[in-house]
């Protein structure tokens, strides 16, 4: 299978559904400009953690109590203690959920009144809730960002379960329980794509295995409270209290996740473009620490037909307007590129001039990676050098024959 490109001369990687037809200035896959202003994230799953330099010692050497103490440690310092603020609201849905389970059985019988199938009634919602989010989660986070999405999933879980608590009897509780649902595999695609990307490979198993054990623990301490709780306050005020002792540990945590996107945000950015997967896990960081950020206005342009290339392009938020002259000198509007497509490859890697105008359509950031930095990259990675050099190849002959039909 191969990578599908659009005419645009821009690679969102998609896979070729079929083979090119006859005439090369119409793909059969091509459905028309309008698809360039939704690249196609990548499925969060499929990101690959991100390494550093780890000496053989550290990596192999060592106790388990060593391991998971190393762990622990690569959890709340590294990385401005960013992880550990994912640990600790981690901590805060696992307890949370034992109150879920317990308390709902109590709920369902005393408070709503629905019987021997009552937990089975309330619980489906919370499924639903989960399956629905799951189909969207990595769209939304790959446009309105993961540090964002992450707080919204643990503030709305609590709120959800407080509000479940008080609940009269009706649709309020599955509402709520469908909340729950979608705060909770929200909060955990985002929290494991990060550590993956965050985490060097050779510590990979311990960081987990340090977090394991903390969401474990919170969940032993919810089962050693949650009743005699429930006891001493009655049903609805121990959700009350365990909801908010959800939303204190989420206060806590916000200012390490407000490092997140600082500390971790190009790195997990770049893992969700389908291409660059194909970096070796040991360049990503040096590939992060040449990336330089660009602010663009409405209207500028960023790269003219003609001029010499000297820099690849990545869209991180905004939308950008694709066009080249046509053989008559008119200008022909191609396509419009939206967050997480890359263009200005051809011209480095052709060594030709610039083969569109590039201008940004609304106000654009970008990251931009100078010609020799790009080069190395290509040097250090067959697999990437063959994936853009053969849509390189194919984009061009491709812009040049949607320009023979627009004129």
């Amino acid at each position: 299978m191969t990578q599908a490109t659009c005419p645009c001369g821009v690679s969102h990687g998609w896979p070729r559904l079929s083979s090119a037809s006859a005439n090369p200035a119409r793909p059969s896959w091509w459905p028309g400009p309008a698809c360039c202003s939704r690249p196609l994230p990548s499925a969060f799953a499929s990101i690959t953690p991100a390494t550093r330099p780890i000496r053989e010692t550290e990596a192999r050497g060592g106790s388990a109590f060593t391991h998971a103490l190393a762990g622990f440690r690569f959890l709340f310092r590294e990385h401005e203690g960013a992880l550990g603020g994912i640990a600790l609201t981690l901590a805060g849905f696992s307890l949370e959920r034992r109150l879920l389970g317990h308390h709902t059985t109590v709920l369902a019988d005393r408070a709503f009144h629905l019987g021997a199938q009552g937990l089975g009634l309330l619980m489906t919602p919370y499924s639903v809730g989960g399956l629905l989010c799951g189909l969207v989660v990595g769209e939304v986070a790959f446009r309105r960002g993961f540090t964002a999405l992450f707080i919204a999933a643990a503030a709305l879980s609590s709120v959800a379960l407080l509000v479940y608590g008080v609940s009269p009897a009706g649709a309020l509780p599955f509402v709520c329980l469908c909340a729950i649902g979608v705060a909770d595999v929200s909060a955990k695609v985002v929290a494991t794509t990060v550590i993956q990307a965050g985490t060097p490979d050779a510590l990979l198993g311990r960081v987990f295995g340090a977090l394991e054990p903390l969401l474990m623990g919170a969940t032993a301490l919810g089962s050693l409270i949650v009743g005699p709780l429930i006891d001493a306050v009655g049903a609805r005020r121990a959700d009350v209290l365990v909801s908010l002792a959800g939303l204190l540990l989420l206060l806590v945590s916000v200012p390490s996740l407000r490092r997140l996107e600082r500390a971790l945000g190009v790195r997990v950015f770049l893992r969700q473009i389908p291409t660059l997967t194909l970096v070796p896990f040991q360049m990503l960081d040096e590939l992060v620490a040449r990336l330089r950020p660009e602010r663009v206005a409405p209207g500028e342009a960023i790269i003219r037909e003609g001029e010499a290339g000297d820099r690849l392009y990545v869209i991180r938020h905004g939308s950008v307007a694709v066009s080249a002259r046509g053989p008559e000198g008119r200008e022909v509007a191609l396509a419009t590129l939206g967050r997480g497509a890359y263009f200005g490859e051809i011209a480095l890697l052709r060594d030709v001039p610039r083969t569109a105008t590039v201008r940004a359509s609304e106000a654009t950031r970008l990251y931009s990676l100078a010609r020799t930095d790009f080069q190395e990259l290509l040097a250090r990675s067959e697999e990437l050098r063959a994936t853009l050099t053969g849509t390189s190849e194919a984009r061009f002959v491709e812009t040049q024959g949607r320009l023979s039909l627009r004129l």
